[in-house]
């Protein structure tokens, strides 16, 4: 079992290895309209205004603050982040080089970008009638990139309990719920070359997977349905989004920090380092999507 919030965790460690985060705790729960927010220790560095508060996957903005009761007002759901409840003792970073929502936003962002090339194949069983010629799909099944296979259960006196799937000849028609008459939900008409006897009719699909209703607290495989051996590409992909949106604040033309001396980092180091890992993402990704292609491949028939 792996949480989408082990794996922001997981992008988020891995992307500070050399960077030192401000830590500290909520020294009282809060609630999704609370504005004070009390911190449990002294700070290392003094919290000013404009500083930001990164709690779960919400982003706050100090607009003043008491160092000795080390209480900060805040402007909650900051940035576009949600305002929550927050438990006591609940982790409060302050000044955050990547906060949790931007972790958890590059996670949802790659998850939904693996279409089409990437999908998650599922399965439905449906009763026909004898000289059935369409089935309408689920409407669960609207977004589907196409049929993976449709099989009839081959099942009579004669074998008993032992019982065949042969691959039937159909075609997919696609259109929208208000044209298709013949199927008003989905708008996915399965039509059958020729008619099929009476009985159970198997049809195994290609759905994109979609992380755009997930939590924290979501399942990445039982969720999402996220495989176990697409974690370690999934980390990456989410670490180079963040990493190259860090990028665009080199372009930005106002004043910048402190420059680092040359030597350490030489001209072309970032856009290199950043084309090892596109590159090591690409080939991993193309793995599975080879072996993904092997076992399940989206037929046309």
């Amino acid at each position: 079992m792996t949480t989408v919030l082990q794996m922001v965790n997981r992008v988020r460690r891995q992307l500070d290895s050399g960077h030192r985060n401000e830590y500290n705790r909520l020294d009282a729960a809060i609630n999704s309209s609370t504005q004070s927010v009390v911190l449990e220790f002294t700070p290392n560095a003094n919290v000013e205004v404009g500083d930001i508060f990164n709690v779960d996957v919400e982003v706050m903005r100090v607009v003043a603050y008491n160092s000795g009761t080390r209480t900060a007002t805040v402007v909650r759901g900051y940035l576009d982040s949600t305002a929550a409840s927050h438990a006591d003792e609940a982790e409060l970073l302050i000044n955050p080089r990547f906060s949790m929502l931007d972790a958890f936003t590059a996670l949802v962002d790659e998850i939904n970008s693996w279409g089409p090339q990437l999908y998650r194949v599922v399965s439905d069983e449906f009763t026909v009638a004898a000289g059935t010629d369409v089935l309408e799909l689920p409407a669960a099944w609207i977004n589907a990139y196409g049929l993976v296979g449709v099989y009839r259960r081959w099942d009579d006196d004669s074998q008993d309990a032992n019982y065949s799937w042969p691959r039937l000849d159909v075609r997919l028609q696609r259109a929208t719920t208000d044209w298709s008459v013949a199927a008003p939900n989905s708008g996915l008409l399965l039509r059958f070359v020729e008619g099929v006897a009476a009985g159970t009719v198997l049809v195994v699909a290609a759905l994109p997977f979609a992380a755009s209703a997930a939590t924290t607290s979501t399942d990445l495989e039982t969720g999402l349905y996220v495989p176990t051996e697409y974690l370690d590409f999934l980390a990456l992909g989410a670490k180079l989004r963040l990493v190259q949106d860090g990028e665009w604040g080199r372009l930005a033309r106002d004043q910048q920090d402190d420059s680092r001396r040359s030597e350490e980092t030489p001209v072309g180091s970032g856009v290199s380092g950043m084309n090892f890992g596109w590159a090591t993402y690409r080939n991993r990704r193309e793995e599975e999507i080879n072996k993904l292609y092997a076992r399940h491949p989206i037929r046309t028939r």
